[in-house]
């Protein structure tokens, strides 16, 4: 593989929040957006490297979240913590309305959003 090559795999998981289910989309926090370049609100796409999590802006409208807000958030093994926005973008199609390191959306015990 050439050294200009950027890739990062996906890990889609489902949280819950507020008595609704959440579309996580892990990503690679170190080329995140080197690959895709999400047109921000505000934040920055270097939260992801410090464990933030980047929303659409659908959560600002709907959920009242901002940068700075923390989300209490169910893993699917039951176990809960909380996730702090760092930055807001546009709505995406391609990626779930709701962006963070797959260090974190690995984790099924939400070791991370704690």
């Amino acid at each position: 593989m050439r050294a200009d090559y950027v890739v990062s795999a996906l890990d889609d998981q489902r949280l819950r929040t507020g008595g609704k289910y959440l579309s996580v989309t892990g990503v690679d926090a170190k080329s995140f957006d080197r690959l895709i370049v999400p047109n921000m609100v505000s934040g920055s796409t270097t939260a992801l490297r410090r464990g933030e999590i980047l929303v659409d802006r659908d959560h600002v409208v709907n959920d009242g979240w901002s940068v700075g807000s923390t989300v209490p958030v169910t893993c699917p093994d039951g176990s809960s913590g909380r996730l702090t926005v760092g930055g807001v973008c546009r709505n995406s199609e391609v990626l779930g309305s709701v962006r963070t390191k797959q260090a974190c959306s690995e984790r099924s015990d939400c070791t991370a959003a704690r």
